[in-house]
């Protein structure tokens, strides 16, 4: 190491057992959300299909409320259980006075929740808690993949900057 220091290269020590860990923790967290998400949206998913089926072939009334009802109730857990971390960054953003791309994805979230119960409250057809659950999921995946990316290009710049000279 002295070698090197002498010749103008810094040594560092390779990344830190901790911070290793805090990523994997951190992956971890967001594969639980997207995992839970995933579970809400292929629940929902099946209830579309019973919803869609009934509506072609005849369903009873009280179980098509029912569906409705449940199928409303996990959209509405798929956005404030995994789904809360855009309405916490969207509340973040306008608290600070600086929005960002949380904030539209967060209204489109919380209308598509209201305009599903508004429908089913009048005991119209259209919950579409099946399209907001898989848009969590979806947004979620995204989200991770481009965490995920920036962790990787902030790691090489560090990896490129331990291998320039210092002088």
């Amino acid at each position: 190491a002295q070698f090197l220091e002498r010749l103008g290269y810094s040594v560092l020590p390779l990344r830190d057992r901790r911070e290793r860990e805090d990523q994997r923790a951190a992956d971890r967290v967001w594969l639980a959300r997207i995992g839970v998400a995933a579970v809400i949206s292929a629940n929902t998913m099946g209830m579309a299909f019973a919803l869609y089926g009934g509506h072609f072939h005849g369903m009873e009334p009280r179980t098509r409320a029912f569906l409705q009802w449940t199928a409303l109730a996990l959209a509405a857990v798929s956005v404030f259980v995994p789904g809360r971390l855009f309405l916490r960054n969207a509340w973040c953003a306008l608290r600070s006075r600086v929005p960002h791309m949380d904030v539209p994805i967060s209204l489109a979230l919380l209308a598509a929740l209201g305009g599903g119960a508004w429908s089913t409250a009048r005991g119209g057809g259209g919950v579409y808690a099946e399209s907001l659950s898989m848009l969590v999921l979806l947004l979620l995946s995204g989200r991770f993949v481009q965490f995920r990316s920036q962790r990787r290009a902030r790691e090489q710049v560090e990896l490129i900057a331990a291998l320039l000279p210092g002088s």
